[in-house]
């Protein structure tokens, strides 16, 4: 039986000297087995989804979705997985490499790449708005670096037979894109524990985890202006202090009652003073404007909104070293804004919010500290968000130019920051 949503669309084309072409598309449309057995798995084909896969995993053998059946067939790459207990995988579709070769089709569109199987846990799992698809997709994006798309998906009954295909397009299923993919090597993927963790994780299902995680990949895909890289890990690190309680701090945590009442003390007398400056102005709107700075005055020591002391603060809460790997480094190679990391966290955060650009052009601004600040912050955010899910494998950082093998924690005391932050740029400014 065939269905289909109220919602079309369409296309009108044109060519010169040829007929007038009208092409209507549905939003949404069901086909359904009759009389099909109860819907037990989930299969989303995957398209643009390439990454060095590990060999076929014995987990899956007598899957009834397992494609390498028969002792004849090629043994396809395969990731293992868990979802609510049980196994799940990821297969390596035919004639689709460990790089881009074999997916490539006509115009720079892709072909399927992989088919990923789970258990039909919860029904809500096919809910195109609800957490589950859009999630993955995005989990899959930060992996591989490119924009994953899902043409359809399928529910199979307990034998691996269709029940039921829904057609509706979620993700990008059309182009590959080659951008910083933070799960790209077979080792990357051992036990397949980044989706197991995730896909756990209750934190994963929160919309502030879908939204930093989309500005975290769209950070690193390819064309991207350092402006337009920055804006996305700015708002990213923004959504996640917001998240965890950072966006504001309170001046007066960790003062001692006696330093407080001190500052309280001196604080009462300057708004005392200026209000007393402000009642001997003649003109109204002068006394209304210098009774607006004693009432800031009074004010002074109650809450904060610096970016890079709620940056600083979200790295320490989930036991990251940035601040203290990076003092010794902005000691000796002064940033902008105050001069320390946490003073260039919140410059650069000024520059592309207020002014909507980053200078690269004045005097003292060399490219490729910039470049490198930015791959830093990319990095913390990646592990940000692994830290969040409680991955504790490893990934390759971005901040690394080179193949890597790092768990979450891998920058602390003793790395070469360096090397790491000053990236060379052949002279291009």
């Amino acid at each position: 039986m065939f269905r289909s949503g109220p919602d079309w669309s369409y296309s009108i084309s044109a060519p010169p000297g040829a007929p007038l072409t009208l092409r209507i598309n549905p939003i949404k449309s069901e086909f359904a087995v009759d009389a099909s057995a109860p819907e037990t798995f989930l299969a989303l084909p995957l398209s643009a989804f390439v990454t060095e896969f590990p060999r076929q995993a014995s987990a899956i053998r007598d899957h009834p979705l397992n494609l390498d059946t028969g002792s004849g067939s090629h043994a396809r790459g395969c990731i293992p997985f868990e979802v609510c207990g049980q196994r799940a995988f990821i297969q390596q579709l035919t004639g689709v490499g460990d790089a881009s070769a074999g997916i490539k089709a006509w115009g720079g569109e892709t072909t399927l790449a992989a088919v990923a199987v789970f258990p039909m846990a919860d029904p809500g799992m096919i809910d195109p708005r609800g957490w589950f698809p859009t999630t993955f997709l995005r989990l899959l994006e930060l992996a591989v670096g490119s924009e994953v798309g899902v043409p359809w998906i399928e529910m199979r009954d307990a034998d691996g037979r269709l029940a039921r295909r829904l057609h509706f397009a979620f993700g990008h299923p059309h182009h590959l894109t080659d951008g910083y993919g933070a799960m790209r090597k077979v080792f990357h993927w051992s036990g397949g524990e980044y989706l197991t963790a995730a896909l756990a994780s209750p934190e994963a299902r929160e919309p502030f985890f879908s939204i930093a995680l989309r500005h975290c990949i769209r950070a690193g895909l390819p064309g991207l202006t350092l402006d337009d890289q920055l804006d996305h890990l700015v708002r990213a690190l923004e959504c996640l202090c917001g998240q965890y309680g950072f966006s504001r701090q309170d001046l007066l945590d960790g003062l001692d009652s006696e330093i407080k009442e001190t500052i309280g003390t001196v604080l009462n007398n300057a708004r005392a003073e200026i209000s007393t400056l402000a009642s001997t102005l003649p003109e109204p709107g002068l006394r209304s404007q210098v009774s607006r700075i004693a009432e800031r005055a009074q004010s002074a020591a109650q809450t904060d909104r610096k970016f890079g002391l709620a940056v600083e603060s979200l790295a320490s809460h989930f036991g990251l070293l940035d601040s203290e790997v990076l003092g010794p480094y902005y000691a000796r190679h002064p940033g902008r804004g105050r001069g320390d990391w946490v003073g260039t966290l919140s410059y650069y955060r000024g520059a592309v919010f207020h002014e909507g650009f980053v200078d690269i052009d004045s005097p003292g601004t060399p490219v490729g500290d910039v470049f490198g600040f930015i791959l830093h912050l990319h990095d913390l955010v990646v592990r940000v968000l692994l830290k969040i899910v409680g991955y504790s494998g490893t990934y390759q950082p971005r901040l690394i130019r080179g193949t890597a093998n790092e768990s979450a924690d891998w920058f602390k005391p003793g790395v070469g920051v360096d090397g790491l932050l000053e990236v060379p740029t052949l002279g291009i400014k």
